[in-house]
């Protein structure tokens, strides 16, 4: 929304469609008339007001006739400000940062493979074996 003022407000029709028309100069007039308005109506403004301010004004005094009104309201509708529902944010669970071992976590973990203590006569056993292959 703007702050801007208007020193004076009214209705135009362009195209087969009123709208409401705000300006501080009152000599607007003949460049609509030029660019092809027609029904062109102003009203100087008890003071500078916005386009809210003014569209208001207009249909508390009951300016013009029921279409002129009509088209004022829908106007004055779309400048209400909507209040706007905030959308719930969505959350990212933040992974768990990878801790660095340390030589005694290694050392309470354990061996990952564990070495079988194995005898020298077993290590033969299956060199023999071995030798017995038929190749």
């Amino acid at each position: 929304m703007t702050d801007k003022t208007y020193t004076h407000a009214g209705v135009s029709t362009f195209e087969g469609v009123i709208k409401p028309r705000f300006t501080c100069n009152p000599n607007r007039v003949k460049t609509m008339i030029k660019e092809g308005h027609t029904a062109i109506d102003f009203l100087e403004l008890l003071k500078p007001m916005t386009t809210q301010e003014a569209i208001a004004y207009l249909l508390k005094i009951n300016y013009g006739d029921d279409a002129t009104r009509a088209a004022l309201t829908a106007a004055l509708d779309r400048r209400v400000p909507v209040a706007r529902v905030k959308k719930e944010k969505t959350v990212r669970v933040k992974a768990e940062k990878k801790v660095k071992p340390t030589l005694s976590s290694i050392a309470a973990r354990g061996p990952r493979n564990p070495v079988t203590q194995v005898t020298r006569a077993e290590v033969e056993a299956q060199l023999a074996d071995l030798d017995d292959a038929p190749f």
